[in-house]
């Protein structure tokens, strides 16, 4: 990531706002936001942009472990989500493990 998207980045993760320069004239957007993101290594990633974020280091695993870890991420993702929002409903909940 360039060092202009890793600014951008951190400010909007410090701030909730997205502020663009073009032609000498700025605008900015408050916004709510959510960023994840995945990496091979967290050596290239800047300290004050790597505090912001839960590191989970994954040892290799199998294509079952994968499909495992999947659907138990997304089923927690979606209960996380939805939870606050008052509905459990989760579509074809049948087909996640168990926790």
């Amino acid at each position: 990531m360039n060092s202009t998207d890793r600014t951008s980045l951190l400010h909007l993760m410090e701030t909730g706002i997205m502020t663009e320069t073009k032609f000498n004239k700025t605008r900015q957007m408050e916004l709510t936001s959510w960023v994840f993101a995945t990496a091979n290594s967290c050596a290239k990633i800047i300290e004050p942009l790597l505090s912001r974020f839960l590191i989970l280091k994954i040892p290799e695993y199998t294509v079952e472990e994968f499909i495992y870890l999947v659907t138990l991420t997304t089923k927690f993702t979606i209960i996380s989500l939805w939870h606050p929002f008052g509905s459990l409903y989760i579509p074809h909940q049948d087909r996640f493990p168990p926790f």
